[in-house]
């Protein structure tokens, strides 16, 4: 197992190692007492992606992976600290009690979903903890596939670790934009300046200094993987990609934000279009994938713009009321009153 990239945990007593051994192409998350490095657990081991979440006193984790079937949000107590040790609380543990099964089934409850609506058609990932660390946010996103007529509703709620129970949102519910891993979670394929706190080992691919997403030129990302950022993350990756290759970008922040850096040398004689033709299979794959992660998440978060808050009325404009009261009255003349 080699280190591929150190957090901190919000408390700073608490690191967390994302490990990867590529000849087995397995990797692990281990969580490693700061302050004695001897002290230490492995918490998960996968194969495709996985990170953490972890409450502000430590206590507890959330643990999100991309395993087939039981990809999910699972929940993790710290049952000792020395030896360091967590575990799947006993209510959360046997085979439809998991967490992503009972969130899963207050989701379709509380949004009136077909129950049999295809669970693989959405993430349910825990997305940040509130500072009492007894109430951990998860959303449900949809996942955007080719020819999608419509997608399972965006919804997020609460769990309270203390009660057990589960609060859905007060009103709408939010948009997959807003559901994506953020503070102590690891970016699925790289690394946002916000999650940074420590820097990891150089990779064999050379990264490039102040890339944040290099996997998109290392190997191909999924739906799944893509969907799981942020709708401004997915834009800065796709930006970064033409940038990697010389990208004259007709929009000034963009150009400042990669003139920043030394491998960013703008092409003026090349257009995007002709710049994306230099991209290797992996790069023309990628940018596809986020391109439609990101055309999706717009429409969904504009489809919830328009959408009312649930169990409120739609307000009429007077003009609109006054009209229709009128012609509502020449239609009782018409028809005698009745």
């Amino acid at each position: 197992m080699r280190v591929e990239r150190q957090v901190l945990s919000p408390s700073g007593k608490l690191r967390i190692e994302y490990m990867r051994d590529r000849q087995q192409g397995v990797r692990q998350i281990a969580l490693r007492d700061a302050h004695n490095p001897a002290n230490t657990t492995v918490l998960a081991l996968y194969k495709r992606n996985a990170w953490v979440v972890i409450s502000p006193d430590d206590a507890w984790i959330v643990l999100n992976n991309r395993e087939g079937a039981e990809s999910g949000a699972q929940l993790y107590h710290r049952v000792s600290t020395a030896p360091l040790k967590y575990e799947v609380p006993a209510e959360l543990r046997g085979n439809g009690r998991a967490l992503p099964d009972v969130i899963w089934q207050t989701y379709l409850g509380e949004t009136q979903q077909d129950p049999n609506t295809d669970r693989s058609r959405a993430t349910i990932d825990g997305i940040a903890w509130e500072p009492d660390s007894h109430r951990v946010t998860l959303s449900v996103a949809p996942i955007a596939t080719k020819n999608d007529t419509a997608l399972p509703e965006p919804w997020t709620c609460t769990y309270d670790v203390t009660t057990k129970q589960i609060e859905p949102p007060a009103d709408v519910a939010e948009g997959p934009a807003n559901a994506a891993p953020n503070d102590s979670a690891e970016a699925p394929f790289g690394v946002t300046a916000a999650q940074e706190t420590e820097a990891a080992p150089a990779e064999e691919s050379s990264d490039l200094e102040g890339e944040k997403f290099p996997a998109t030129r290392q190997e191909p990302i999924t739906i799944a993987d893509a969907n799981e950022l942020e709708l401004s993350d997915i834009r800065y990756a796709i930006n970064e990609m033409l940038a990697r290759h010389g990208a004259n970008f007709t929009d000034a922040r963009i150009r400042k934000t990669f003139a920043e850096f030394s491998w960013y040398q703008p092409r003026t004689d090349l257009s995007l279009e002709e710049i994306e033709t230099e991209f290797s299979d992996v790069e023309k794959h990628n940018i596809a994938v986020l391109r439609r992660c990101r055309d999706a998440k717009i429409a969904a978060a504009r489809r919830q713009e328009r959408k009312p808050i649930r169990g409120e009325p739609v307000e009429e404009p007077d003009a609109q009321r006054a009209l229709r009261d009128l012609l509502q009255g020449v239609s009782d003349a018409l028809n005698g009153g009745n």
